[in-house]
């Protein structure tokens, strides 16, 4: 700091020098106007700082030439200082603002939102993990992470794969003779008491809402991250030739959903998918017995599932699904070999290619021993 101060009381700008100064002040006025205006979002006249920096440059230099320099360089390194503060602030801002819509969103619904504290509490237990992981194992904690979520993805049956494995095996029955417990019907949708989609305003019987921020890299390509989502759905009945059955909604799963309408504003875009009177659907849960003795189809609590899905996708995935298997096998076949053919050794001696036994021993970790 006292070098920085004695660089300053050694020079001795002119004239020329403190006009110069200015100019560079409305420069530095540019990046002032777009810090305020969008990282703080504060409403101001735009010529402002191309008033107040010049002028504090001078002023500074009126009173004594060396403080120009000052006051220059105070302008430049505040850049830098309020372009953190508001980037900070930004964020706050934003998430705030993410909360109270969704807030908004569950009060126009009448609906309560749902408490996710142990989601929470996992959030900040395993990003502890990871920083204790990265201290003591070092960056051999960021493969561990890798083989985690793919191991989660795989591993941990979800409510699409859970509806993908009952509806391979489970015969579909009709509504009039389904049988107590799990069950796959196929219908009709019947609204009982409609919803209003978020997006569009169409009346349905229940609807899948996303919000994703927006980010655009250098080469103008947009990126999707999802902020929220939530299933929607109020008690509506499918229906047959043979008869109908009334859906209570709780913790029902949306597979594929269709009717999809999108709308992009203010660096986000709102998403929804529509269930809709009319809809040819298929849907897996436990068929019960309701109030005044009515069968109802609900969330199965111990196969956890009550999924819905259009029944043209189903028909296009059973039909896929051979030529996917088919996919998958052949290449991890192909990866298989891949791999044997890196680890195998080949030697060329003149015109003969001579193959080794594959080197299996890559696959082992040898821990270095200590010297000393």
């Amino acid at each position: 700091m006292e070098e920085f101060i004695g660089f300053l009381t050694r020079q001795d700008p002119g004239l020329g020098d403190i006009i110069a100064f200015m100019v560079m002040g409305f420069f530095v006025a540019i990046f002032h106007t777009v810090i305020f205006a969008f990282l703080f979002d504060l409403n101001f006249n735009k010529k402002l700082f191309f008033i107040l920096n010049p002028l504090m440059i001078g002023v500074c230099g009126f009173i004594d030439p060396r403080w120009a320099l000052a006051a220059l360089l105070f302008l430049v390194a505040s850049i830098f200082i309020s372009a953190v503060i508001g980037m900070i602030a930004a964020g706050f801002r934003d998430k705030r603002e993410s909360r109270e819509e969704i807030a908004n969103f569950y009060a126009g619904y009448q609906r309560t939102p749902p408490t996710k504290i142990w989601k929470r509490i996992f959030s900040i237990l395993f990003l502890t993990g990871i920083g204790a992981g990265l201290y003591f194992i070092g960056g051999e904690t960021i493969l561990f992470v890798i083989v985690f979520f793919i191991a989660t993805a795989f591993l941990i049956p979800t409510n699409k794969s859970r509806f993908l494995k009952y509806q391979a095996v489970l015969p579909v029955s009709k509504i009039r003779s389904v049988s107590m417990g799990l069950a796959e019907i196929e219908g009709k949708v019947k609204i009982i008491e409609p919803l209003i989609s978020p997006v569009s305003g169409t009346a349905c019987a229940g609807f899948f809402y996303e919000i994703e921020d927006i980010t655009r890299d250098k080469d103008g390509k947009d990126s999707y991250t999802t902020i929220f989502s939530e299933i929607i759905c109020n008690r509506f009945v499918i229906e047959d030739e043979t008869g109908s059955i009334e859906i209570n909604p709780k913790e029902i799963a949306f597979v594929w959903p269709g009717n999809s309408t999108q709308e992009t504003t203010s660096g986000k875009r709102y998403s929804e998918n529509l269930l809709q009177e009319g809809d040819q659907v298929l849907l897996i849960g436990r068929a019960s017995v309701g109030a005044n003795n009515k069968p109802v189809m609900e969330y199965d609590s111990f196969r956890k599932v009550l999924a819905i899905a259009p029944s043209n996708a189903v028909t296009n995935f059973n039909t896929n699904k051979p030529l996917r298997n088919s996919f998958i096998f052949f290449s991890c076949i192909y990866f298989i070999l891949m791999a044997v053919v890196l680890i195998t050794p080949i030697e060329f001696d003149g015109n003969k290619i001579i193959i080794n036994k594959p080197n299996w021993t890559i696959f082992y970790f040898t821990p270095e021993k200590n010297e000393n």
